[in-house]
């Protein structure tokens, strides 16, 4: 996935009790965030350019055996959740 990289001209706030909720932090600890404000850099929409998106799965030896006898991918993903993998 690609999404919105925040210009320079970003500025920062403390998140909302809602927004420290979604994060999972103690609102009354919240966190800084930063949002969009708009210049003549990134033509008034806050965003300059894209970033990616990545899950990464780590391949260890029990998954490249799995992936050599070409095992079905719900069974290669129960293995990787029980490894701690998380998808996005």
């Amino acid at each position: 996935r690609l999404g919105r990289r925040l210009c320079d001209c970003a500025e920062t706030r403390e998140a909302s009790e809602y927004e420290s909720r979604i994060l999972g932090v103690d609102p009354h600890n919240a966190p800084q965030l930063r949002y969009p404000v708009g210049c003549e850099r990134c033509n008034n929409t806050g965003y300059k350019g894209r970033v990616a998106i990545v899950e990464l799965l780590p391949i260890d030896r029990e998954l490249d055996d799995m992936i050599a006898k070409n095992m079905s991918r719900k069974d290669m993903m129960d293995y990787a959740l029980s490894q701690g993998f998380t998808p996005m």
